[in-house]
């Protein structure tokens, strides 16, 4: 933005302008840093999954409950015929979002995948996404140990 200063009153006035122009972005640099870790993510889940957190619709708990904001984290393991993955059917074995994985483990069906919804409420949009993030890397860690645990075994086993 140039524009040809002639007098002092017009520099004034142009000065004026830049100041009313650098607060206005410094505010829209605020409202970005309040937000950052409130956005949806998705990610890679171990045996070829995926998941996705997002704000759940509606955004506040019902109105019995409480004031405070819902997350949703839902996790996606592969399927083939309906029934999840062999290599990742581990029935008793090992508990993903509190189930075991048996062939029929998630509720919702998107097609090639199985899901499973779970809901995460806190005070602020960034508590709830870092509860969200915190449970999917834990069940994320699971699942790859017990993966890695069973080609470990498979490898000495060849020995």
């Amino acid at each position: 933005m140039k524009r040809k200063i002639g007098r002092w009153a017009d520099a004034r006035n142009y000065i004026s302008e830049l100041e009313r122009q650098n607060e206005k972005l410094t505010q829209e640099i605020e409202n970005l840093r309040r937000l950052r870790g409130t956005h949806n993510r998705r990610g890679e889940f171990p045996g070829g999954g995926y998941y996705i957190i997002e704000r759940n619709e509606p955004p506040q708990q019902a109105t019995d409950k409480g004031d405070e904001v819902v997350v949703v984290a839902k996790i996606y393991l592969p399927e083939k015929d309906g029934k999840l993955r062999d290599e990742i059917h581990f029935g008793p074995r090992l508990k993903i979002a509190n189930r075991e994985l048996y062939y029929t483990w998630g509720y919702q069906k998107v097609p090639g995948f199985q899901s499973l919804v779970m809901k995460f409420v806190a005070k602020t949009w960034r508590e709830a996404f870092a509860k969200a993030q915190k449970f999917i890397d834990a069940e994320a860690k699971k699942l790859q140990d017990a993966l890695d645990r069973r080609e470990k075994a498979l490898q000495e086993a060849e020995l």
